[in-house]
Formats: structure tokens, C-alpha cells, sequence
């Protein structure tokens, strides 16, 4: 699908891979967390920059550019919510043997 600036929808809620709040973490400890948009600094209809900021407090507000915003979408890397789209946290064990196996376990946006 192609986005442009028009699909950026102000009272909509978004799915985001968000960085914790924790002082520690690690740049790459993304994780997905609903957002919405918040216009206290950035308006939208300035064309300019996007504020995410996550419902659960655990994540960092955001800034992106819309362009950015707007690629990430075309990603599939922020997503907006819609229906009955959640995040779910999933546990996936692929066995090696019958005695050992390798365990995934993460948050995913599912249906």
C-alpha cells in the first residue's frame, strides 16, 4: 500500500517498536507498544514531525519525522490499530532433538 502524509490519522492508535524507559537498556531492546499521537509539540497539519507516545509508561515517547513515519508504515513498522489487532505475547519451541530445544519468545501484533 502506498501511505502518504494523509494516512497519519491524529486520533488514531498506532503500533510501534518502542524503546523501554529503563535508564540501562539496550538501544536494540525494542519492543511493540501501542501509541498514540500527541500534539504538544509537533503538530501534525505542520507537516514537519510526529509524536508517538506509548499508553503503557514502560516506552519512550518518540519523534519522528512524517517522512519517516510514513516509510515505517510502508514497512510495516509502525502499524495502525484497527479491528480487533492486538499485541500478543507468543512462546515458540523449535525442537532439535527430542530432549533439547530452541525457545522464541517475544511480543507480535496479531488478529
Amino acid at each position: 500500500m502506498n501511505y502518504s502524509k494523509e494516512n497519519i490519522k491524529k486520533n488514531s492508535h498506532y503500533f510501534a517498536l518502542m524503546l523501554p524507559s529503563r535508564l540501562l537498556a539496550d538501544s536494540s531492546e525494542r519492543n511493540w507498544a501501542e501509541c498514540e499521537i500527541i500534539e504538544e509539540r509537533y503538530k501534525i497539519d505542520d507537516g514537519y514531525k510526529v509524536t508517538l507516545n506509548p499508553l503503557n509508561n514502560e516506552y519512550i515517547p518518540f519523534d519522528f519525522y512524517q517522512d519517516d513515519f510514513i516509510s515505517l508504515m510502508e514497512a510495516g513498522m509502525i502499524i495502525e490499530k484497527t479491528g480487533t489487532i492486538h499485541i500478543e505475547h507468543k512462546k515458540f519451541y523449535l525442537p532439535l532433538t527430542d530432549t533439547v530445544y530452541i525457545v522464541f519468545e517475544g511480543d507480535c501484533i496479531t488478529d
